[in-house]
């Protein structure tokens, strides 16, 4: 499957997360020990897919980290949730994000209680399609992105999504179609 806004001949995948104990390629890095919170990577510029084409579709792949503590969890329970805002209408879209099996993101009930005095994380990488969450129209915008988890807010970046434009031919093809033109002509038309 293609994806970062290149048209897919691929069926259309559920609504699905994967969160990976690695960090895969074009991941944030990890900012650290003593930091907490959440940070997504999306692509800056995306360009709309040539809809001409069978079965495209468009796909904003947004790759992330998070750090937390467990006693946050346990504070702020459920799902990351996606925000997507669209900066021209002021339009927010909200969604609860799910794993790649159908379950929402929550951790896992631990049957021994958390002390707060014992500092206890969580981290994991993780990465979706924005797409599989919020229904976007194919024009060209600018949208703003976070993730919300365990009472922390993530970066706010921005992805601007641009039309295609048709390829300019080169200076020296411009020429010499125009001198291959002219010579074609009659004298009295040159």
């Amino acid at each position: 499957m293609k994806q970062a806004g290149i048209a897919s001949k691929d069926g259309l995948p559920g609504r699905a997360t994967r969160e990976t104990g690695e960090a895969p390629h074009g991941s944030p890095a990890e900012p650290g020990v003593s930091w907490r919170g959440v940070i997504v990577r999306p692509p800056a510029r995306l360009v709309l897919p040539d809809m001409m084409e069978a079965h495209a579709r468009f796909d904003i792949p947004v790759r992330g980290f998070y750090l937390v503590n467990v006693s946050d969890t346990y504070r702020h329970p459920g799902p990351k949730v996606l925000v997507f805002t669209d900066l021209e209408s002021g339009e927010v879209s909200r969604a609860d994000m799910f794993r790649q099996e159908g379950e929402l993101l929550v951790p896992q009930v631990r049957t021994d209680p958390v002390n707060p005095a014992l500092p206890q994380t969580m981290r994991n990488f993780f990465n979706f399609n924005v797409c599989d969450y919020v229904r976007l129209p194919l024009r060209p915008a600018r949208y703003r992105l976070q993730v919300l988890f365990a009472g922390y807010t993530s970066n706010s970046p921005e992805i601007e999504v641009v039309q295609r434009e048709p390829p300019a031919w080169p200076r020296r093809w411009r020429m010499w179609a125009a001198l291959r033109y002219k010579a074609w002509l009659r004298p009295d038309e040159a």
